[in-house]
C-alpha cells in the first residue's frame, strides 16, 4: 500500500523501495529506473509491466519518450538525457518478453 511505501522510505532513505501500484509488491526500482503506468497512474513492477499490459505499457513509455524529445516533459530535477536512456532501456526490457 501507498502509505506503508511512505513509511518505508522515511526509514530506508536513500534505499527507498518502490511499491507497484497494481500488485503492492516492490518492484525492484526506484524512481530513477521505475516503470510509470499512465492506465493506473503509478510505479508498476516489470512483472506487471510484462502481464496482459505489456503491450500497453510499451506504448506508453513511447510516448512518454516522445514527449520527452518534443520538450514538452517535466523532469523533476533529473538530467533530461539519463531519463531519456532510461526510458530507452525500459522499452528495450520490455520489447524482450513481448
Amino acid at each position: 500500500m501507498q502509505s506503508q511505501h511512505n513509511i518505508i522510505n522515511s526509514k530506508e532513505y536513500p534505499g527507498t523501495r518502490q511499491i507497484c501500484i497494481n500488485c503492492d509488491e516492490p518492484t525492484g526500482r526506484c524512481e530513477d529506473d521505475g516503470i510509470w503506468s499512465e492506465k493506473l497512474d503509478g510505479w508498476i513492477c516489470p512483472d506487471c509491466a510484462c502481464g496482459s499490459n505489456t503491450r500497453n505499457s510499451i506504448e506508453e513509455l513511447r510516448e512518454i519518450y516522445d514527449e520527452m524529445k518534443s520538450g514538452n516533459f517535466d523532469y523533476d530535477g533529473r538530467i533530461p538525457e539519463l531519463a531519456k536512456q532510461e526510458v530507452i532501456d525500459d522499452i528495450h526490457e520490455l520489447e524482450k518478453v513481448v
